[in-house]
């Protein structure tokens, strides 16, 4: 997890493709241990509702959640890491007029095998937010407005999910392959310590828990 242009997609992809994981299959269901979680990303989605950006929040945890889910379902051993539920924490975080009103999330939040929070300096954030107007294929995504209120919100993250998991802090300033080589170590740490996943029933699937709730509106 971690603000716009702190390094995520440059640190993670070389490792772990984002599309590793098929999360688009129909045969996905959320555990059942997910409902109180469920419930409340709901309560989060009415208390951003009025956010300009509200649309692409709720489509952005809508597939962060699927693809979680489908992570939880997969019967190998490989460590996968990618952006998550905790990244969607940050992504209410940084819309809710009070930042301290995400710490129920991080505290209810499905957590994995770990969590790494990437971090950098806000100007140097900004300064990179800016660099991707120079190029055609980024120039819409200068998100420097997302820096300053996603700073609290992600110091709640890692004070709440440090105590619920591994959790590995990188100061993305550093050149990337000594970064790199952290998170790889941090996943290899972490490699044996995954436990078997209990499948649940059939019927308490994302179509159904997840867009119907979102129908309550």
């Amino acid at each position: 997890m971690g603000p716009p242009a702190v390094g995520k997609s440059s640190l993670c992809d070389p490792l772990w493709p984002p599309h590793a994981i098929d999360w688009k299959s129909d045969q996905i269901s959320m555990p059942e241990g997910w409902k109180p979680y469920l419930k409340l990303v709901i309560e989060y989605l009415k208390k951003v509702e009025s956010h300009p950006t509200y649309e692409a929040c709720k489509g952005m945890t809508a597939r962060s959640i699927r693809k979680m889910a489908a992570v939880s379902q997969s019967q190998n051993d490989h460590v996968y890491t990618q952006t998550g539920l905790a990244q969607r924490g940050l992504g209410f975080g940084w819309r809710l007029d009070d930042p301290e009103e995400i710490r129920e999330y991080f505290e209810a939040m499905p957590v994995s095998l770990g969590c790494v929070s990437l971090q950098a300096p806000p100007d140097v954030l900004k300064s990179r937010n800016k660099a991707r107007e120079s190029f055609e294929e980024t120039k819409h995504e200068n998100r420097s407005f997302m820096i300053d209120p996603m700073i609290r919100p992600q110091e709640i993250a890692v004070e709440v999910l440090g105590k619920r998991c591994p959790l590995l802090q990188i100061d993305m300033t550093q050149p990337i392959e000594e970064s790199r080589k952290l998170l790889h170590d941090f996943g290899l740490s972490l490699a044996g310590t995954k436990q078997a996943i209990q499948q649940e029933p059939a019927g308490f699937n994302y179509q159904e828990a997840l867009v119907s709730a979102f129908l309550e509106f």
